[in-house]
């Protein structure tokens, strides 16, 4: 088998399975309901990329509190997903960027559309 087949059928498979309604996800308002594996995942990378805390027993006995500041490969993650760049892009120049850059750069673009269209650029 070679390695395109193969990796067809990983995907496929991975498709598959992300598709059965196994896990059990707490909703916002504090609710348990069954979730796809791939939306239980989807909750996981978000979780990770904004930060969160959690109470973990100590062995000694006692409870802390631990926080996990936001994770930039997660944020890397949902970014990439969001611009539909699934697949990496080896030649292309942001793939060479922190997502800090790639926030800021789309930030700019942004504002710069927002002020070209307040701007009359006809000639008199």
């Amino acid at each position: 088998m070679n390695k395109n087949k193969a990796d067809k059928l990983i995907t496929q498979f991975l498709a598959s399975v992300g598709e059965e309604e196994t896990e059990l996800v707490r909703c916002p308002d504090g609710t348990d309901v069954m979730a796809t594996k791939a939306e239980s995942l989807a909750r996981i990378i978000w979780k990770r990329a904004l930060g969160y805390t959690e109470m973990v027993t100590l062995k000694q006995g006692g409870i802390v509190e631990k926080v996990h500041s936001p994770n930039t490969a997660m944020m890397h993650i949902i970014f990439e997903r969001i611009e539909g760049k699934v697949q990496g892009d080896k030649e292309s120049p942001r793939e060479n960027m922190t997502v800090a850059d790639r926030i800021g750069e789309q930030g700019k673009k942004a504002i710069n559309e927002v002020t070209d269209a307040g701007i009359d650029r006809t000639e008199s």
